[in-house]
């Protein structure tokens, strides 16, 4: 598990008095939707019907922004995805009966893929206040399970979500576009009662239940916002059965604050198959290459794909540097994403697209005693004013500080909970 160590340094930067009336750097453009946040009138071909504005709270020109200080950040011991994998890849593959599991599980993937690209479907919706009802019906677990993916409506009001959008990408343009992890918003976001609420009913429907699951909520990795769904895959074959349908499934959960524009949806793979061949993938190569045959189907037939030679190196293979042929037409379009909406997926289906929204990954985690080291350790940091542990650059570096935390910033006890307080 990692530990944080923070070495505060002994001076604060302060802006030259010559600067101290300029503009503030804006944040990231990334982060910025392209139809809002800006000094003009957004473009009407851009604008989402119900004409939503983002406006900073940040004045350019004022010279009233805390100085920002800084901190050398040691991680150590972090967790490291492409390490996991490679172990993994090498208890799987040690053993014939190891062997024979994975080429089982490739092959079953690759054959649902293909129904998939042959029947097509969409992301499911639901109501964040009829969730419970449509999971009592085992003909709405079935889709669920069956498409990996899951979008839930108007879990927080639109006004909310976009007011936290605002202070989140002010308080970003004020540190110069550092950033934040530990913001007020941040928090409330990540602790409001129905966010927990639509994590824990979504965990517990991905594992196979219609209940509601545990009355404590689960356990919440902090991020900081980005302009997308994280690609992924967030979670690799060590959280990954080898069956696609077993239980409990790893989720990967984003609250949209600030949506992307109409010209720049979000692709999801329709099927959970792609959660198995994704994490399978760096394990499988063509036998013969594509160009040896003159239909694609034969190139993406089982009997063309064997186990590597050796388990890929961890230092260099990841998922993201592979070609996934065996996805291409499973692919649909997200529906149209409001604020305060929920999208939910197995957290080994990769997502493309959709930039230019204000997005927060909340990675909801099941209670156990990895996921309660993972939470020390990111109180520790939560407390010291510091990134999280898995933000810090491998090896740590210098990191702007944000305000030291403390419980009773989280609000309700279901947030103090699920930051690992209560």
């Amino acid at each position: 598990m990692s530990r944080i160590v923070a070495r505060r340094l002994t001076v604060s930067t302060t802006r030259p008095a010559a600067a101290a009336a300029a503009a503030p750097r804006p944040a990231p453009r990334s982060l910025l939707p392209p139809y809002s946040y800006t000094a003009t009138a957004p473009s009407p071909s851009l604008s989402p019907p119900y004409a939503h504005h983002l406006e900073s709270a940040h004045k350019a020109g004022s010279s009233l922004a805390p100085p920002l200080r800084f901190a050398i950040v040691e991680a150590q011991n972090q967790v490291n995805k492409a390490n996991e994998f490679h172990a993994w890849a090498k208890a799987q593959l040690d053993s014939e009966q190891g062997r024979d599991a994975v080429c089982k599980a490739w092959v079953d993937a690759v054959i649902g893929l293909e129904k998939a690209r042959a029947h097509g479907s969409q992301i499911p919706q639901i109501p964040f206040h009829s969730l419970a009802e449509h999971f009592d019906n085992p003909s709405t677990l079935t889709t669920i399970l069956d498409t990996g993916s899951l979008v839930v409506r108007n879990v927080i009001p639109d006004e909310e979500a976009l007011d936290w959008a605002r202070e989140i990408l002010s308080a970003t343009a004020s540190r110069g576009g550092r950033p934040v992890f530990w913001h007020q918003a941040l928090l409330e976001a990540r602790g409001h009662p129905s966010v927990l609420s639509a994590n824990n009913q979504v965990m517990s429907a991905f594992s196979g239940s219609s209940s509601s699951g545990s009355d404590k909520p689960a356990f919440i990795r902090a991020s900081s916002i980005t302009d997308s769904l994280s690609s992924g895959p967030s979670s690799l074959a060590v959280h990954t059965q080898l069956d696609h349908r077993a239980h409990p499934w790893p989720v990967t959960s984003h609250l949209i604050l600030a949506p992307a524009p109409p010209t720049s949806r979000t692709l999801l793979p329709t099927s959970s198959h792609a959660a198995t061949y994704t994490t399978l993938r760096p394990l499988f190569t063509p036998i013969r290459s594509r160009l040896s045959f003159y239909h694609l189907k034969g190139y993406l037939d089982p009997s063309n794909w064997r186990l590597v030679d050796s388990i890929p190196a961890p230092a260099s293979e990841t998922i993201d540097a592979l070609a996934l042929p065996h996805l291409n037409g499973t692919f649909a379009q997200l529906p149209e994403l409001n604020p305060g909406d929920m999208v939910f997926r197995h957290s080994s289906i990769p997502a493309t697209g959709g930039e230019g929204g204000a997005v927060l990954e909340l990675s909801p985690m099941r209670r156990d005693e990895l996921s309660e080291q993972i939470l020390r350790a990111q109180k520790e940091a939560f407390e010291a004013g510091i990134p999280p542990p898995d933000q810090v650059v491998l090896g740590g570096g210098l990191v702007a500080l944000e305000e030291q935390g403390e419980a009773a910033m989280l609000g309700g006890k279901g947030a103090r909970m699920a930051m690992g307080y209560e």
